[in-house]
C-alpha cells in the first residue's frame, strides 16, 4: 500500500510515480500558449523523450524481482517511468499519440505536421477538455497535497445520501453507482482521501482480494502468499508480469496501469515501440556496423523478436472497484455505501467474481458525536447511526443512543428474556448515586433504574463498604472523602453512568456490606436478581485488576484526586472528508477485542454477571461495544451495518416454557421419552443442555479462593433450580440427578476436597457431558442410522435408588421422594429397565433386584449433607490395562488429556474401560478401590465402537476408594464394563456413603 508517513519535504510528501512535467511560460511577459500549441508540445516533448528513455533501459542491466525487505524499490531503470507518464485517461488522446509513436523516426518536424493534421479532424477543444481533468490530478499528485482526484470528487453527487435525503431517494429507479479501476486507486492513493480510504480497506486482512480462493493459488511464484500491502509496497502493481488478477490477449478497459481505453492503447503503442527499439539497440550493440535494415533480415533476430511478442501478448484483465447505494432493488440504506471489487484469478478460463467486499458510510462531518446523526428507526426500519470518533477519548454518551433503542425496540427478547418473567426482584438494594455521590438504601428496589458493574478485583486493595465507614459513605458527598482509596475502574464506571443520564450504579465492594457474613451470604445467593434487574451491565473486559480503569475513559466529572494517570486510547478510525460536511468512514478494524478471549472472561466470579445480565457495555482496547440480544454496536456504527464479522456473545437461552410458564402443572423440560414402540429412554432436555454449556464454560474459570466454586455460581444455580424444579445439590439438579453425576473430565482434575467428589465443585479443573445421539429405527424398531444430537438420547437406564441428609429432620429421606435421580411418575422403574442393581441371593442365585431401604442415621459420617446414600453392586475383581489414548479425551488439551484404562477380568480378557477423574494415581498402591454399579449402558464411550446396537450392553459403573475406616467412598472416575463380565465377577451388594 502506498505509504502516507513517509518523510516530507518542505511539508510535501515525495510522490511515488512522477507525472511527467511539461514546459511552463519562463516569464509573466510570454503570451499565452494556445491550446492547439500546448498539445503539439505535449506530443513533441513525449517523441523526444521516448527513445532516450528506451536506450537508458536496454543499456542497463534490469534489476532482480524485489524481496520484501527491498519494497518500494522499483522502476530505477525501466521503462515503466515512460508508461506512468503515459497515464491520461483519454478516448482521443490515442489519436494524437499514434502518429507521435509512428513518427518517431522521422524527426520532430514530421510528428509536428502529422499530429496538427489529427488535431484538425478531432477537434482540439474537445480533446483539451477531457484531459483537463487527468492533468489536473497530475499536478495535484506531484504536490503532495491531500485532496480529491477528479473521479473521487464526482462521489458525494451521486451516493453520500444522508437522512436528510431520504424523502429524495427512489427506490424503485436505477441503481446509483460509481466505479473506477483498480489501478487508478493505487496510484492516487499517496495524495487523494478517498482513494486512500479504499486502498487501505482493501488491505485489510479480512478484504484483502490477494486471498480470494480464485486469486491466491493461481498467483505468480514471487508473489505467492504475499498480502495486498505487501503486493502494493513492491510497486509492482503496475507492472503486467506481477499483475494477479487474470491475462487476456487484449488490454481491456480499466486494466493494470493505464486509466482508460484510450490511454491503455497508448501504452501498448509505446511498449511495442519501445521493444523495438531495444531489439534494435542489442542488435547494433554487439555490431554497431550492421544497420537497422541489416538486423530486420536476420533470422536469428526475427525468432528472438517473435519470441519477445509472445511474451508480451498477453495483458492483465480489468479490475474494478464499484461503489452502490443498496444492495438489491427497492431497497436502500441512507449513508450506506456498498464497495464491490470486481476481478478475475489467473486460473485458465477464470469467470468474474467479486474479490473483495465491505461497506462505507457517509456521514455529516460536523458534530458527528450529535444524536442527530442517528438515523431513526421510524424512517429507515433500523437502527443506524455513524460517527467520527475522538482518537484519544471515548464518548460514553453513545451508551445512551444505544440504551435507548433496545428498551424501545427489542421487547421482551432484551427486557423480559427467558428466565427473567420468572425471576423475582431484589428485596434489598444498595446503589451508588453518582449525582450525590453517596451510597444509599433503595426504598423500592423492584422500580429502581441502575447499570450494574462486571470487574475482576485482582487481590486490588480498596475502599469497601464496612461498618466503621457506613455511615460516612451513606451521606452526601461521603463517596468524595475516600476518593483516594476508590479503584480506577469504579470512578471510570461513575463517568460513563452520568454520561449515559442515569443516576445509580451498582458495584459490588460498595453495595454489600463487606464484613457482615450473613448479609454478603443472602446478597451473594441473590446475584440472579441484581445482575438480571440492572438495565445493563458495565463491563472491564480488559481490566486485571480493580485498579485497572476503562481504558480511553476522560475523567471530567468526577472530581480528580490521587487516583492513578488516566489512560487515553489510541483508536485508528480510517476516514476521508470528501466535502465540507460530508466524510465517509469506514468500519473499525477488528483485531483482538474478542470478550471470549479476555481476562475479565477468565474469572469464576464474572461467568454469572455476563450470562444473567439484560445487556452488556463492554470496554476493552480503548473501545466500548454494545451487547444486547438484538444488536452489537460499536462506536462508528452498528455491527449490522458495518458487515464485519463480529462474534456474538453465548446468552444463556431459557424459554420460559422452560420453567413452566403457559404449560401444564404437572409439566417437566423432556427428561423421558417415551418412544412410538413403547420404550422409556432419557433424553437430554433443553434445560439440561444449556446446563452443560455453563458447567462446561465455568469449570475452566480461575478464582483466586477455590472455596468459591459455588458462591460465584449461586445465581446461576437460581436459576437453573427455577428450570428443573428441585434443588441444586453442590452444583448438581436433584430432578435429573443420574445424568448429572455422569460428568466427564476435559484435563486431569486435582480435588478440592472441601466439596463432595461425586460433583465438579469437588474437583480443580474442566470438566464436560458426552454428547446426547439419535437413533433412527424402521416401522419395526430396528437400527437404522445413529447421530449426535443436542436434545437426543442418554443411552442410560439409571439403577440407584438415591438419598440425601435432611438437615431439618436431621436423618436421610429419599431423593425426590421416590429414591429416583430423574423425573418419572411411577416408583417403579420401567418394565424394560432392569430394577435393580445386579447382585446374589442367599442361596446364589444372581439378578437385577431392589435393593434394601436405607437406614436413616450414619453417625460415623462426619458431614453428612455431602453425601449420597444407596445401596449399590460392587464388584474389585478387575484388573487395569494398558492406557487408551482417543480423540475425543484430547479435543480440549492433549498435554493434560484425562487418562483413560483398559479394563481386564480374571481371564485377561477387554471387558471395559475407565476414565480417571485426577491425576494422582496414589490409590491404586493403597488398594481400597473398587467399581460399583451405577446403571445400564448402551456404549462404551469409545471413538471406533460400533453404533449399530439395539440394547444396553453394558453398565455403567464408577470407581471409587474407600477411606481408612471404609465407612465413606470417593469418586474416582468413570467407566463401561460388559454385562456378561460383571456378573462373573461375583458382585456384592452393599451400602455406600459416597462423599
Amino acid at each position: 500500500m502506498v505509504d502516507n508517513d513517509q518523510e516530507q519535504s518542505e511539508g510535501h510528501s515525495s510522490p511515488k510515480y512522477v507525472w511527467p512535467q511539461t514546459k511552463v511560460p519562463s516569464s509573466a511577459n510570454d503570451e499565452p500558449e494556445d491550446p492547439l500549441q500546448h498539445v503539439y508540445r505535449q506530443a513533441t516533448s513525449l517523441s523526444s523523450k521516448l527513445f532516450g528513455n528506451v536506450q537508458n533501459f536496454v543499456t542497463t542491466v534490469p534489476p532482480k524481482p524485489p524481496k520484501p525487505a527491498e519494497l518500494g524499490q522499483m522502476f530505477s531503470h525501466t521503462i515503466n517511468p515512460v508508461l506512468s507518464g503515459a497515464k491520461k485517461n483519454l478516448d482521443k488522446v490515442v489519436l494524437v499519440a499514434k502518429p507521435v509513436v509512428t513518427e518517431v523516426g522521422r524527426g520532430l518536424d514530421g510528428v509536428r505536421v502529422r499530429a496538427q493534421t489529427v488535431l484538425e479532424k478531432t477537434g482540439v477543444s474537445k480533446v483539451f477538455g477531457e484531459t483537463q481533468d487527468d492533468l489536473s490530478d497530475a499536478a495535484a499528485k506531484l504536490t503532495g497535497k491531500d485532496g480529491l482526484c477528479s473521479k473521487c470528487q464526482l462521489l458525494p453527487k451521486d451516493l453520500c445520501l444522508l437522512d436528510q435525503a431520504i424523502e429524495a431517494i427512489d427506490t424503485s429507479g436505477p441503481e446509483r453507482e460509481w466505479a473506477t479501476p483498480l489501478s487508478r486507486i493505487i496510484y492516487h492513493a499517496d495524495w487523494c482521501r478517498v482513494c486512500r480510504l479504499l486502498l487501505n480497506m482493501l488491505c485489510e486482512s479480512g478484504n484483502d482480494p490477494l486471498k480470494h480462493p480464485t486469486v491466491a493459488p493461481y498467483v505468480q511464484d514471487e508473489i505467492s502468499g504475499w498480502t495486498m500491502r505487501e503486493w502494493i509496497m513492491a510497486g509492482w502493481e503496475f507492472t503486467d508480469e506481477h499483475w494477479p488478477f487474470g491475462h487476456g490477449e487484449q488490454r481491456p478497459e480499466g486494466a493494470s496501469y493505464l486509466l482508460g481505453p484510450s490511454g491503455q492503447t497508448l501504452g501498448v503503442i509505446v511498449g511495442r515501440a519501445g521493444r523495438l527499439a531495444a531489439s534494435y539497440s542489442v542488435r547494433t550493440a554487439m555490431n554497431p556496423r550492421r544497420t537497422f535494415k541489416d538486423v530486420s533480415r536476420d533470422q536469428r533476430y526475427r525468432e528472438r523478436l517473435k519470441l519477445e511478442r509472445e511474451k508480451q501478448s498477453r495483458y492483465p484483465l480489468s479490475c474494478v472497484i464499484k461503489i452502490t447505494t443498496r444492495t438489491q432493488p427497492g431497497t436502500t440504506m441512507p449513508g450506506m455505501l456498498f464497495v464491490n471489487l470486481f476481478g478475475y484469478g489467473r486460473k485458465v478460463g477464470a469467470d468474474l467474481h467479486i474479490l473483495s467486499s465491505f461497506r462505507l458510510r457517509a456521514i455529516s462531518s460536523k458534530d458527528s458525536g450529535a444524536i442527530n446523526n442517528l438515523l431513526s428507526s421510524r424512517t429507515t426500519g433500523s437502527f443506524s447511526y455513524g460517527r467520527l470518533l475522538d482518537p484519544d477519548w471515548i464518548d460514553p454518551s453513545i451508551g445512551r443512543l444505544w440504551l435507548r433503542e433496545c428498551e424501545s425496540k427489542h421487547g421482551s427478547e432484551c427486557n423480559e428474556h427467558g428466565f427473567a418473567i420468572a425471576m423475582q426482584k431484589p428485596g434489598f438494594l444498595r446503589v451508588i448515586d453518582v449525582e450525590a455521590f453517596c451510597v444509599k438504601e433503595v426504598a423500592n428496589p423492584a422500580e429502581c433504574r441502575f447499570i450494574a458493574l462486571s470487574y475482576v478485583w485482582g487481590g486490588a486493595k480498596m475502599v469497601k463498604l464496612q461498618h466503621n465507614n457506613m455511615d460516612t459513605l451513606m451521606r452526601e458527598n461521603g463517596l468524595l472523602q475516600f476518593m483516594h482509596a476508590l479503584p480506577q475502574t469504579i470512578v471510570d464506571a461513575i463517568e460513563v453512568v452520568h454520561a449515559m443520564g442515569e443516576r445509580h450504579l451498582w458495584v459490588d465492594s460498595l453495595c454489600i456490606l463487606q464484613d457482615d457474613t450473613k448479609e454478603a451470604k443472602d446478597q451473594i445467593a441473590c446475584m440472579d436478581r441484581v445482575y438480571g434487574s440492572a438495565l445493563a451491565t458495565i463491563v472491564a473486559a480488559q481490566g486485571t485488576t480493580a485498579h485497572s480503569g476503562l481504558e480511553g475513559v476522560r475523567q471530567s466529572y468526577v472530581p480528580k484526586v490521587a487516583q492513578l494517570p488516566v489512560k487515553n486510547r489510541s483508536l485508528h478510525q480510517v476516514a476521508a472528508e470528501v466535502k465540507d460536511d460530508i466524510s465517509l468512514i469506514a468500519p473499525l478494524a477488528i483485531t483482538d477485542h474478542n470478550v471470549d478471549a479476555s481476562a475479565w472472561n477468565a474469572r469464576a466470579w464474572t461467568f454469572q454477571e455476563r450470562l444473567l445480565s439484560r445487556r452488556l457495555i463492554v470496554f476493552t482496547h480503548g473501545q466500548v461495544i454494545w451487547h444486547c440480544r438484538k444488536m452489537i454496536c460499536r462506536e462508528d456504527m452498528t455491527v449490522e451495518d458495518s458487515n464485519v464479522p463480529y462474534t456474538r456473545l453465548q446468552w444463556l437461552s431459557l424459554k420460559p416454557r422452560y420453567l413452566g410458564v403457559d404449560t401444564g402443572r404437572d409439566w417437566i423440560d423432556g427428561s423421558v421419552e417415551i418412544t412410538r414402540h413403547g420404550a422409556t429412554q432419557l433424553v437430554r432436555s433443553a434445560t439440561f443442555a444449556e446446563y452443560v454449556k455453563a458447567v462446561e464454560q465455568y469449570t475452566h474459570r480461575q478464582m483466586s479462593y477455590q472455596s468459591d466454586i459455588l458462591n460465584a455460581s449461586a445465581g446461576l444455580m437460581h436459576i437453573f433450580s427455577l428450570c428443573f424444579k428441585s434443588r441444586i445439590l453442590f452444583g448438581l439438579p436433584e430432578g435429573i440427578l443420574d445424568v448429572a453425576l455422569l460428568w466427564q473430565p476435559t484435563q486431569q482434575l486435582t480435588r478440592r476436597i472441601e466439596f463432595p467428589s461425586w460433583s465438579w465443585s469437588g474437583w480443580v479443573g474442566q470438566v464436560t457431558y458426552e454428547k446426547p445421539f439419535r437413533i433412527t429405527r424402521g416401522v419395526d424398531g430396528k437400527f437404522v442410522s445413529f447421530a449426535q444430537e443436542a436434545c437426543g438420547e442418554e443411552g442410560i437406564r439409571p439403577l440407584i435408588r438415591w438419598h440425601v441428609w435432611n438437615a431439618f429432620a436431621h436423618h436421610t429421606v429419599a431423593l425426590n421422594r421416590n429414591g429416583l435421580g430423574f423425573p418419572f411418575e411411577s416408583a417403579a422403574l420401567p418394565k424394560e429397565w432392569e430394577n435393580g442393581p445386579y447382585s446374589f441371593d442367599e442361596i446364589g442365585n444372581g439378578g437385577p433386584r431392589q435393593a434394601p431401604t436405607v437406614p436413616k442415621q450414619f453417625p460415623n459420617v462426619p458431614k453428612p449433607d455431602q453425601c449420597l446414600f444407596f445401596w449399590a453392586s460392587s464388584s474389585t475383581n478387575f484388573r487395569f490395562g494398558k492406557a487408551i489414548t482417543q480423540e475425543s479425551d484430547q479435543r480440549y488439551n492433549i498435554a493434560t488429556s484425562p487418562r483413560r484404562y483398559r479394563l481386564f477380568d480374571a481371564e485377561s480378557e477387554v471387558i471395559g474401560n475407565v476414565l480417571l477423574d485426577g491425576a494422582d494415581e496414589k490409590w491404586l498402591a493403597r488398594g481400597r478401590y473398587e467399581f460399583i454399579q451405577m446403571a445400564e449402558a448402551q456404549y462404551s464411550g469409545l471413538d471406533n465402537e460400533v453404533r449399530n446396537i439395539e440394547d444396553c450392553p453394558l453398565y455403567l459403573v464408577m470407581l471409587i476408594e474407600w477411606d481408612e475406616q471404609r465407612s465413606i467412598a470417593y469418586r474416582l472416575g468413570l467407566g463401561r464394563v460388559q454385562k456378561t463380565a460383571w456378573m462373573l465377577a461375583s458382585p456384592k451388594l452393599k451400602l455406600v456413603c459416597l462423599g
